[in-house]
């Protein structure tokens, strides 16, 4: 069964293309709970893939669209960051201040998939978050 998973977030960096697809092998040190991405296979590397697209800027925001291809424990933010574009908020994969609520700036926007007895294309959206930068962003909903 095919689930496709579909996210925001908002970075304070422009990506350097608008939209493309990142693949990096991801290495986790669970002593640190952070994740690092490498370009090249390793030892204990797990293949992360993940197509995004930038949405729409506003002031010093950047909105992306990111659709992952795998799901490996904080590969948007550090694919993301690996990219240049750590999102808003998150420290631990570069941002440069916290948010005042400590949140960072990373929205599961919908899901898709095939209901399993009645096979009907199913399709969730979760409205955006009200507060900023979220805020400013709300006529691309």
């Amino acid at each position: 069964q095919q689930i496709q998973k579909t996210y925001w977030a908002i970075s304070e960096k422009k990506p350097p293309i608008e939209s493309g697809q990142l693949v990096h092998y991801l290495i986790k040190d669970h002593k640190r709970n952070i994740v690092k991405a490498k370009k090249k296979a390793g030892a204990g590397a797990k293949e992360a893939i993940l197509n995004y697209e930038l949405i729409a800027r506003i002031g010093r925001y950047f909105l992306m669209e990111v659709k992952p291809e795998t799901g490996r424990s904080h590969q948007i933010r550090v694919q993301l960051k690996s990219m240049g574009c750590p999102i808003v908020g998150d420290l631990k994969y570069g941002a440069l201040k916290p948010n005042p609520d400590q949140s960072v700036c990373l929205h599961a926007r919908a899901l898709e998939f095939i209901h399993p007895v009645t096979g009907k294309a199913i399709s969730l959206k979760a409205a955006l978050p009200k507060d900023i930068p979220w805020s400013l962003f709300r006529g691309f909903e």
